[in-house]
């Protein structure tokens, strides 16, 4: 738990206690984001604090008239902190990054549903479905679906998705034939 008069709070009445004038650096729609942005700008040495954390934490909805959960700084270290914050990389020089979002391939679109692989990916959303829903008759319409693409050729993913839909229909199905046999057998 942290000290409530430690600037890092965001219940912090140091803006009273402050001899330099102070500049909002950002605005944000929750306190864990603002939060985060603090963390960055005192990692850096830039010392922040949080205004309205507390209030827009406890009514969310007040955060458009309160204007946000605000990040504020010495006017001093205004640019400093818009610049680490609002860079394009926040991270700092030097530091090894792996974006595996940049050396990934494209993910292929997402099949169409006249496709096999759609009926394939049709089939799973069923038999997933039909544990909320129906569950022996999307089962049923999942064997029909995954009947369907048999023999037809499929992609990794869409084989996979088949297999996991066939697993899941059958133990739905056996499941609704254990029950029906306890209740009329």
């Amino acid at each position: 738990m942290s000290d409530p008069t430690s600037p890092a709070s965001p219940m912090s009445t140091s803006a009273a206690l402050s001899t330099e004038d102070e500049a909002v650096v950002a605005s944000f729609d929750t306190l864990i984001e603002a939060e985060l942005a603090r963390g960055r700008l005192e990692a850096e040495g830039i010392s922040a604090r949080i205004v309205d954390g507390n209030t827009v934490s406890i009514a969310q909805h007040l955060s458009g008239a309160l204007g946000g959960v605000k990040l504020v700084v010495a006017e001093s270290d205004d640019a400093a902190a818009r610049a680490l914050l609002f860079a394009p990389s926040a991270l700092a020089e030097g530091e090894a990054v792996l974006d595996a979002e940049l050396s990934r391939e494209p993910e292929a679109a997402l099949p169409t549903l006249d496709t096999p692989d759609g009926v394939a990916e049709r089939a799973l959303r069923a038999a997933v479905l039909g544990f909320v829903l129906f569950p022996p008759l999307l089962h049923l319409w999942s064997l029909v679906l995954a009947a369907q693409v048999r023999g037809r050729p499929l992609s990794a993913r869409a084989r996979r998705r088949v297999v996991i839909a066939l697993v899941l229909d059958g133990i739905a199905l056996a499941a609704s034939a254990a029950l029906a046999a306890l209740l009329f057998g």
